[in-house]
């Protein structure tokens, strides 16, 4: 038998591969040869029946049965309505005097040199602007900014204790101070 050089085999060849040469050489199960050879193409056994022309039948034409339509599912129950705000009365929140600021951060001292773990402030008055100083102002982009001296002597004043041991409180406690009391000090459109 002669292999050609690109590999393929003759008709030839290929009888000849399937002959055993030898009376002991193995040989396949059954009738099926080593290499099957070019021959007409059937169908693979389970699509015999799809090849198979289809016969008249005396029946009416039936379509296919479609799947079954999917229900749509139900919408969840809408959530049960949320209580309605009272309304807005028409009167101003009413401040209530002395005012308490907690000293979260580290305790502050008395005039006395106890430890205290709060500031009481009384309500200010135009004196303690007129000796403090106005503690806060609004810049031109409409940001009110707190004043620190100014801030510092009026905590001291309305607390009633020094300014030194304002100064000596924890900042986060002193802006605590500050920005609970800047309200006070900024005008009421209102009035104009």
């Amino acid at each position: 038998m002669n292999v050609p050089k690109e590999g393929f085999l003759a008709h030839d060849d290929v009888a000849a591969l399937n002959e055993p040469n030898e009376p002991n050489a193995w040989r396949p199960q059954g009738d099926s040869p080593l290499i099957e050879q070019p021959g007409p193409r059937q169908a693979p056994p389970d699509r015999v029946e799809r090849m198979e022309p289809r016969r008249p039948s005396s029946a009416p034409y039936e379509p296919p049965p479609q799947p079954a339509a999917r229900k749509p599912r139900a919408a969840p129950p809408p959530p049960p309505p949320e209580p309605e705000p009272p309304p807005a009365e028409d009167e101003p929140f009413v401040e209530t005097w002395p005012v308490i600021v907690k000293l979260l951060h580290r305790p502050g001292q008395n005039n006395k040199g106890e430890e205290i773990r709060e500031l009481k402030f009384r309500e200010p008055t135009g004196g303690d602007i007129n000796r403090c100083g106005i503690p806060v102002r609004i810049d031109q982009n409409g940001d009110v900014i707190i004043v620190p001296q100014a801030m510092t002597l009026m905590i001291a004043a309305l607390s009633g204790l020094l300014s030194p041991k304002i100064e000596a409180l924890d900042p986060r406690d002193w802006n605590s101070c500050a920005y609970r009391l800047r309200g006070f000090f900024l005008p009421d459109p209102s009035a104009w």
